[in-house]
């Protein structure tokens, strides 16, 4: 699935957002184009969660628009990967790996009953993708963190999506798991649309082309603008920072959030 070039992915105007008295984000402009490589980052509770749902329909905006594709969201949201926060799972229940991903072709435009062999080829060309298809029949409770999250990631892709969402793809994992699969995120970026929400800004590198910062309002900001000042302003208050030296940008802007 392919989409037109010239047209905004997400496109947001004047949106408002409140749960009942509550305002979570106010007066909200965006655009994001086809091919960028985006993290949305922000303290708790700044609106990150929100935005997403709101960009994927399952909120409604008390002021203002979202398109998605050129529609409203709950038109073209089957043209979006979503790979949730964590897998809700149940370890004495035994599905394989390739029953985690086949989920990610029901929905859509697909009819009702058994998956047919096009959603198996699917399902296992986007484990090959994420470097785990020899893994296709293992138990998803065998496997480590970061292969976890590889599958949510894969379930993600059998959709055949033109925009990858994520929702902080590295919580709970190692550095070395978080280094790799933003490597993966980085090569999915050459054929897809990606946005990321995550609290950790260590990343932010030449791979992360721009940055969302949410925190009630909402500002765009090219990756080399983000600096310790940014920062500061971002989450309202210093912030211990752990320097990733493997990764250290000359600028000096490879920096992670303690949280």
């Amino acid at each position: 699935m392919s989409s037109n070039t010239d047209e905004p992915v997400i496109e947001i105007e004047n949106l408002s957002f409140a749960y009942g008295p509550d305002p979570v984000l106010a007066d909200v402009h965006l655009q994001i184009e086809s091919g960028e490589f985006v993290s949305i980052v922000g303290p708790n509770g700044g609106g990150k969660t929100t935005l997403m749902r709101l960009i994927l329909g399952l909120l409604e905006p008390s002021q203002g628009s979202v398109k998605l594709f050129g529609q409203p969201p709950a038109r073209s949201r089957h043209r979006v990967g979503y790979m949730p926060q964590s897998m809700m799972y149940d370890a004495e229940f035994p599905a394989s790996v390739i029953d985690v991903v086949l989920m990610g072709r029901l929905g859509g435009h697909r009819g009702f009953g058994p998956f047919r062999r096009s959603d198996r080829r699917g399902a296992l060309r986007s484990l090959e993708e994420v470097g785990l298809a020899d893994l296709a029949r293992r138990p998803i409770a065998d496997l480590s963190g970061g292969q976890r999250q590889r599958v949510l990631i894969a379930r993600a892709l059998a959709s055949d999506p033109d925009l990858l969402m994520l929702d902080e793809p590295t919580n709970n994992i190692d550095l070395k798991a978080a280094d790799d699969l933003y490597e993966l995120l980085s090569r999915l970026n050459q054929r897809l649309t990606v946005v990321m929400v995550t609290h950790d800004i260590g990343f932010v590198s030449a791979k992360v082309r721009s940055v969302i910062c949410v925190n009630r309002q909402v500002q765009f900001h090219p990756t080399s603008e983000i600096t310790g000042e940014c920062i500061r302003e971002i989450y309202g208050s210093d912030v211990q920072l752990i320097r990733h030296d493997h990764r250290c940008s000359a600028e000096g802007h490879e920096w992670k959030r303690d949280s």
